[in-house]
C-alpha cells in the first residue's frame, strides 16, 4: 500500500499497480472475497475475478502467494503460487 501511495504521488493518472503478496489465504466473508494476511488483515478482491473458486481451491485454506493488480481499493488476482505450483486466474 505504501508503494502504491508513492506511485500515485508521482503519477496521479495511475489506475493500477502491480502487487505481489506472500502468505495470504483467500477467504469468503459476507458474500465478499478477501485475501487475509498472517496478521488477520483483509484485502478486498475485485468483483471482476471471474473464477474466485479456483483460487480458494488452489489454496485449500493454506497460505499462498498472489500476484495481481491493485487499484487502490481492490486487488485483481492474476496468478497464484504455492508449493512449487502456479496457476493463472
Amino acid at each position: 500500500l505504501e508503494d502504491f501511495s508513492k506511485a500515485v504521488s508521482r503519477n496521479v493518472w495511475l489506475e493500477v499497480f502491480p502487487a505481489a503478496l506472500e502468505k495470504v489465504v483467500p477467504v469468503f466473508l459476507e458474500e465478499k472475497c478477501f485475501l487475509r494476511d498472517e496478521n488477520a488483515r483483509l484485502l478486498p478482491v475485485g468483483k471482476n475475478l471471474s473464477d474466485w473458486w479456483n483460487l480458494l481451491a488452489f489454496s485449500g485454506g493454506r497460505e499462498i502467494g498472489v500476484f495481481g493488480e491493485w487499484n487502490g481499493k481492490t486487488l485483481l488476482p492474476l496468478r497464484a503460487f504455492g508449493e512449487g505450483r502456479m496457476i493463472v486466474l
